[in-house]
């Protein structure tokens, strides 16, 4: 029991550091932008600002996610505060991870705008409609405890970061290096996030709503599941509880915040001469 604890311990104390770490890089982000802001055009300055704002809302979510960490379908917390609440928590997420897909669609509205392709164009608002679809099933999910709603929630995310990487190969050759570091960055990460959701999260989540429906488990009705949010959270340190969703959580509120953060300074869409 010592060692489970001890190791639950060693794991939120680093997502906690992680965590001060990201709010720290992001106002030095954002001091850095406001210090090299000058001669920006207009549309850069508005794109810059938008991010500066979205950004602050996944970093400061992330962090209050680290700090009290749960797992809502089971209802864990590490905490016993009314701070730990699933419905807040999940509240929150939803608002974080709908901010941090409107910073992906953003870029992918400056880098696909020139196109030719209307259809290209267009993808930008289809990330945004799959992101909204992937919050329901995630409410879904968490309101009924149905692990169906986060197999189609995960498989949702995967697609999403299929038409971000898809979108910034279609425009690969018409940027200048100096962008192409975070255009190369993003379809590397892209496609490992892909994997890790096809390989690790949608299998999970599935093999457990097939092992609910071998013990004919009964799930929650709309009103039972948002009293049952709003009203239960189970204290557990034990780290076999924990141990599969840390992987997740530690990659999401560090990789995930680097990213958002990093949008913040961008490199002008400055496109090769030809």
């Amino acid at each position: 029991m010592d060692e489970s604890l001890n190791a639950i311990e060693i794991w939120w104390l680093a997502i906690s550091f992680i965590a001060l770490t990201n709010i720290m890089l992001w106002f030095y982000s954002v001091k850095y932008y406001r210090i090299n802001n000058s001669g920006l055009q207009a549309g850069f300055y508005n794109f810059r600002n938008w991010q500066i704002s979205l950004s602050a809302v996944y970093v400061f979510v992330c962090a209050y996610r680290s700090v009290l960490p749960r797992v809502d379908v089971q209802r864990y917390v590490l905490y016993d505060s009314w701070f730990s609440n699933i419905l807040l928590g999940r509240s929150f997420a939803t608002l974080a991870e709908l901010c941090f897909a409107i910073q992906w669609a953003i870029i992918l509205h400056y880098l696909l705008k020139t196109s030719d392709n209307k259809h290209i164009t267009r993808l930008p608002i289809v990330l945004i409609g799959l992101i909204l679809l992937a919050e329901v099933c995630s409410w879904y999910a968490v309101i009924s405890t149905n692990y169906l709603g986060h197999v189609f929630e995960e498989s949702l995310w995967a697609i999403s970061a299929l038409v971000v990487i898809c979108s910034v190969i279609a425009v690969w050759p018409v940027y200048v290096k100096q962008f192409k570091i975070i255009m190369t960055a993003s379809i590397i990460g892209g496609f490992l996030y892909i994997g890790y959701l096809i390989m690790v999260d949608v299998p999970m989540y599935y093999s457990r709503w097939q092992l609910d429906e071998l013990n004919t488990r009964q799930y929650m009705t709309l009103h039972e599941g948002l009293h049952d949010m709003a009203t239960r959270w189970v204290v557990t340190h034990d780290w076999q509880d924990w141990k599969i969703e840390t992987v997740w959580m530690s990659l999401y509120f560090s990789v995930g915040v680097w990213f958002s953060i990093a949008f913040i300074n961008a490199p002008g869409f400055k496109r090769e001469e030809k």
